[in-house]
């Protein structure tokens, strides 16, 4: 799904956004900081097409559809948000705004709380999309030559993975109290703790055949979806991600165009960063990455260490290193094959290298950070500054583009090598920032492109890879 550049069309509390007109960065009028959410309308919906852990209310305003949440305090808030604008730098995912003055519909709320304010799109986790067998259907018309037998399996796996989803979530409505308890929250009393094991012994069994149907929906997916999940895991990694895709297959799903066309879209970026889960810095943040896993679920197979509770300036190999991940069991189950990871590395690297370069030398990345993060005087222990955040991401960047890719010549010579790919990517970020980007190397145009490498072009064009 394409993202507009982050023009704002609501009246912000302290003046009106206007629309990017400028080819100058330094002019760019971006999204401003908080937007005025007074005048919103609740509007009433039978599906969900913007989720989220936290429940929040569908609202009309100024001619646009939001899906409006709590997300803690405003250093937390505003880092959503944060994740969500560079997120969208890089692969598709829902514009998000805070907003305040949201009394008017939020129930608790004092008019200067802060919120979160999503566009809604068409869009449905994974948890849902794979578990509905019309889902094949809009395969086969997306892609001619999606194979019968795939077709069929994918079907069958749909309807089996829905009766499983039904049969848990009734589990979990006759047993409020029991399901969730993970019998390690040592925070809690004992009675408070201790797993129901006749449940567990009735729940898992079918949590874990779900999830063996969960994988093989996803290796059934055609490549270029399964290339656009490899991209989108690898961008969450950059930006410290905690939750690219859930437990329930959440988080990450499929996104229907106005005229029907389907890729994969993130969403929900409330664990990014230096923040962990639950509104609690990763630093500090351990014992409830593994406390909150229900006794109920499937054991994982990658244990999380305690040592990988941070967000630094060292950056795990892109889709190949998942430790960092409290539940990487899950991250593996749409990593796709290790022979793209490469190629998914290099046009990251390649967007970062322009944004660093290109960018009339300024720090956009930087830029949006010093822009929306908000009350630094908030912060508790083990949150960053706004300065020490951007220089984390600036050596995650750096690491990306120097030690996984092989620095700048190196990605000149994929620049150069790729000259569709890395011109569409250029259009794309061109489009986003209202810059005109050119190529990083001049002689690209100079050096002529082999057939061979023409070939090669022409196959990533229908493999997925000019997804960005």
């Amino acid at each position: 799904m394409p993202i507009s550049g982050a023009t704002s069309f609501i009246t912000c509390t302290s003046r009106v956004a206007q629309p990017v007109k400028s080819a100058s960065l330094s002019n760019l009028q971006i999204a401003p900081k908080i937007l005025n959410f007074s005048h919103a309308t609740v509007v009433l919906r039978k599906s969900n097409k913007v989720t989220s852990a936290n429940a929040g209310k569908f609202v009309h305003l100024e001619g646009k559809d939001f899906y409006v949440k709590n997300a803690g305090a405003r250093p937390f808030a505003s880092r959503e948000v944060i994740a969500a604008e560079i997120y969208q730098l890089f692969a598709p995912a829902p514009e998000q705004f805070l907003a305040d003055h949201c009394h008017f519909f939020m129930e608790n709320a004092d008019s200067q709380d802060v919120y979160i304010a999503s566009k809604v799109v068409d869009y449905q986790d994974f948890g849902d999309w794979m578990t509905e067998a019309d889902s094949a259907d809009a395969l086969k018309r997306q892609y001619s030559d999606f194979p019968d037998k795939s077709f069929a399996a994918f079907k069958c796996n749909a309807n089996e993975a829905k009766e499983l989803c039904a049969e848990l979530e009734s589990l979990r409505k006759e047993n409020p109290g029991d399901w969730w308890k993970s019998g390690t929250n040592f925070f809690l009393a004992p009675e408070m703790r201790t797993p129901n094991r006749a449940l567990v012994d009735q729940y898992r069994p079918k949590a874990s055949r779900l999830d063996i149907i969960m994988k093989e929906q996803f290796s059934l997916l055609p490549e270029q979806h399964r290339k656009e999940m490899q991209v989108h895991l690898a961008v969450s990694q950059l930006i410290g991600d905690w939750d690219p895709i859930n437990a329930f297959y959440r988080n990450m799903g499929i996104v229907t165009e106005a005229a029907g066309a389907q890729h994969v879209m993130r969403l929900d970026f409330g664990s990014c960063f230096d923040v962990g889960f639950n509104y609690e810095p990763k630093e500090t943040g351990f014992q409830t990455a593994i406390n909150q896993r229900p006794a109920v679920f499937p054991e994982l197979v990658h244990a999380f260490a305690e040592k990988n509770a941070v967000f630094s300036k060292k950056l795990p190999q892109l889709v190949e290193e998942l430790d960092q991940l409290p539940y990487a069991d899950y991250a593996k189950s749409i990593a796709g094959k290790t022979e793209w990871a490469e190629s998914t590395r290099f046009q990251i690297a390649y967007r970062c290298a322009l944004l660093k370069r290109q960018a009339h030398n300024q720090n956009v990345i930087g830029d949006i950070i010093r822009r929306v993060l908000i009350d630094e005087a908030e912060l508790g222990p083990g949150l960053k500054t706004k300065e020490v955040l951007i220089e984390t991401m600036n050596a995650r960047i750096d690491a990306l583009i120097n030690e996984q890719c092989g620095g700048n010549d190196r990605i000149y010579d994929w620049e150069r090598h790729n000259p569709e790919l890395s011109y569409s990517i250029r259009e794309d970020l061109s489009s986003k920032l209202a810059v005109d980007l050119q190529p990083l190397n001049n002689a690209l145009w100079t050096h002529p492109v082999s057939p061979k490498i023409g070939s090669e072009i022409n196959q990533n064009r229908s493999g997925g890879d000019l997804f960005f």
